[in-house]
């Protein structure tokens, strides 16, 4: 090609590539490929694996300096003679006779014109560059991850997510479609999904590389790229592959793009700001699981702390798989996850099992939602099931509590084994007929209906809980039962009728009957010892 010929070729624009030459975004021969074929008839031959990452295109002269950048050429001025490397277009065919070495080579048809070829080329290069430019005006500026996945998708036109260690969603294209969204509940990917996933050994394996790869899910194809900090997998970049370009361009791509959020990511030092919020909870369900905890006043001041109070209404949580499918618990998924999820909820991991303290003073407030069936839903997705304590108030006897969790499951499995969860007040009477009070206090064995009437007379002044006591000891008869408390007949009738619309109490039910007197009888041996 003659000096000529290139300066009819949009001098101007040449003159100003050049003088950008080191600021520009390198592009591979293979994406220039896919490109460039949406507009001319290109063949692509490499004489081995390679995938060079070039520069703006050039033309072939004499003398001029063509490394790093896609020469073109035609037959007449081939200059492989010399050279045995680089990335060529070759404006026609070359002969049979030229050695490839470690040369890529494009060819378009001899009838090609040249100055369409050439500003075909540099609209390729200045697609991605005004990218690149739009990437680092977001980085530079800290507008976020959400902005760099929406500038992706609008420039690499597919589906980009960007998702944590925990499989928090932290950004995702507008186009995922309704399927995507779907599986996405308060921004993070379902239980349900999330098991499909970490079940399958593709993903343990994916953890482990340190360059794009591929991977298949229900028969789609997505590129997927990791990040880690000395080591340690903090979340992922994942592209949704359609095939608008090849495999290998957009495997360059998410690679550059993975490196633009890696410099965020160092900026930020995390995907999430995240929250420490639980930290000291967490640090005293911790001690108190395992029988230390911490001092009163340090709780109730990390509490208060928190906008909780060391007299709110708890209760504890404990899950694991449920028994007829083989899967681990992945704590890292789960903890955050609950905590996200259920307002008032501390989670931590204890004994291969996830432990939830809940804050139902605090759930009640934030939440319009029945609780129990909210946990039903989440342990049905995740295949779990959940031993769950009775309600408590303080922080002294978690670890206590923690054994009814244990319990509930235990006896609830061999009773009722379709269920999800089990609460240990269904299970109580059982547990106290098998194994006795255990080490368990009043508050913790015994029928609740007796601990309701108790509370109930101790805040309203009432006698409900002597009442009822006089009823059973007098065999449920109105009439001594009242002569017993020097009562009339019909008062005794009202306040039976009262105290089975506070307790909603079943006396025609034998195991509540029993319950209720071993609850009687323990009370009185505990009041006998002064304990």
């Amino acid at each position: 090609m003659t000096a000529n010929q290139v300066t009819q070729i949009s001098e101007d624009r040449y003159k100003n590539i050049n003088s950008m030459e080191g600021e520009e975004m390198k592009l591979t021969a293979k994406l220039i490929f896919d490109r460039l074929s949406e507009h001319f008839n290109v063949r692509y031959t490499v004489s081995n694996n390679s995938n060079t990452v070039i520069g703006r295109p050039v033309f072939f002269q004499n003398n001029c300096d063509i490394a790093g950048h896609l020469c073109i050429v035609s037959p007449q001025n081939a200059p492989f003679a010399t050279l045995d490397n680089g990335v060529f277009i070759s404006v026609g065919d070359l002969l049979p006779s030229f050695a490839l070495e470690s040369i890529e080579l494009l060819t378009v048809p001899f009838d090609t014109g040249l100055s369409a070829l050439f500003n075909c080329l540099q609209d390729i290069f200045d697609y991605y560059d005004a990218w690149e430019n739009e990437l680092t005006e977001i980085i530079e500026k800290d507008k976020g991850y959400t902005e760099i996945v929406e500038c992706a998708t609008k420039y690499l036109k597919c589906p980009i997510s960007i998702v944590d260690d925990d499989f928090t969603i932290i950004a995702f294209s507008d186009n995922l479609g309704g399927d995507f969204r779907d599986i996405v509940d308060q921004n993070k990917i379902s239980a349900s999904i999330m098991n499909d996933i970490i079940s399958d050994p593709q993903f343990s394996k994916g953890l482990h590389n340190y360059d794009v790869f591929e991977f298949n899910v229900g028969g789609e194809l997505f590129l997927s790229y990791n990040f880690k900090k000395e080591s340690k997998y903090q979340g992922r970049v994942t592209l949704y592959y359609k095939e608008i370009l090849s495999k290998d361009a957009y495997k360059f791509l998410l690679r550059f793009l993975a490196q633009k959020i890696e410099i965020m990511l160092r900026k930020f030092g995390f995907f999430l700001i995240q929250k420490q919020i639980f930290s000291s909870l967490r640090e005293i369900l911790t001690g108190c699981l395992r029988n230390m905890p911490p001092e009163k006043q340090y709780i109730e001041y990390k509490l208060n702390e928190n906008g909780w109070s060391y007299y709110d209404e708890y209760m504890l949580i404990r899950l694991q798989p449920e028994f007829r499918h083989e899967w681990q618990l992945h704590a890292t998924y789960l903890i955050p996850l609950i905590e996200r999820m259920w307002p008032g909820a501390c989670a931590i991991e204890n004994d291969q099992y996830v432990v939830v303290l809940l804050n139902q003073t605090i759930y009640s407030s934030k939440s319009d939602k029945s609780f129990m069936q909210e946990l039903a839903y989440f342990l049905r997705d995740g295949l779990m099931l959940a031993g769950i304590s009775r309600t408590f108030r303080g922080f002294t006897q978690i670890a206590s509590y923690y054994r009814q969790t244990e319990l509930a499951v235990s006896l609830g499995r061999d009773t009722d084994p379709m269920c999800w969860h089990y609460s240990f007040d269904d299970y109580a009477l059982l547990c106290w007929l098998n194994n006795g009070v255990l080490n368990f206090t009043p508050e913790q064995i015994c029928s609740r209906v007796v601990l309701d009437l108790i509370a109930y007379d101790t805040e309203n002044s009432t006698e409900y809980y002597k009442t009822l006591r006089a009823f059973y000891n007098k065999k449920y008869s109105y009439t001594h039962a009242a002569d017993d408390l020097y009562i009339h007949r019909t008062t005794l009738i009202k306040r039976i009728e009262r105290i089975a619309e506070l307790t909603k109490i079943n006396m025609n039910d034998p195991d509540v009957n029993l319950y209720i007197e071993l609850s009687f009888r323990f009370l009185d041996k505990v009041k006998s010892s002064g304990s």
